[in-house]
């Protein structure tokens, strides 16, 4: 598998988790808040850091 459907796929599946963690975050109760909120920021961070482990890996060498 080459890394750009990789990252792709990862980068995907972590705005959805974004996505899905805001829509429990406002549309629950009192407890689906720490569910909504961990869902949105576990996201976040799994697509930001997708992002830029590609951006690493695909900078050309000296």
């Amino acid at each position: 598998m080459r890394l750009d459907l990789l990252v792709r796929i990862v980068v995907t599946a972590g705005i959805l988790m974004t996505i899905l963690g805001v829509v429990v975050l406002f549309g629950g109760g009192r407890d689906a808040s720490v569910v909504g909120t961990t869902l949105a920021t576990a996201g976040a961070i799994l697509a930001g850091t997708s992002l830029i482990a590609a951006a690493v890996l695909e900078r050309p060498q000296r």
